[in-house]
């Protein structure tokens, strides 16, 4: 992955966060965002499986606590 991009991943980060917040008041947008993390964090991982990366790196339990909120966000 060029280094020019390297910026640019906080975006999606920032609008799950800013989702993750927001989502105390309109629960259907804490679970997308919840959604959109656990996409972003499963491409995370499999990047680094792809490049024969297998340090263990913050994606590991970043993707943890995305899918443990989607699945209480999802229960409620």
């Amino acid at each position: 992955m060029p280094r020019s991009w390297m910026p640019w991943l906080g975006v999606p980060k920032t609008a799950a966060a800013i989702g993750l917040l927001a989502g105390f008041w309109v629960p259907a947008l804490a679970v997308a965002a919840a959604v959109g993390l656990v996409l972003f964090f499963t491409a995370a991982v499999v990047t680094h499986v792809r490049v024969r990366d297998f340090t263990f790196g913050p994606q590991y339990p970043f993707l943890l606590l995305a899918v443990s909120t989607l699945i209480l966000r999802a229960l409620e």
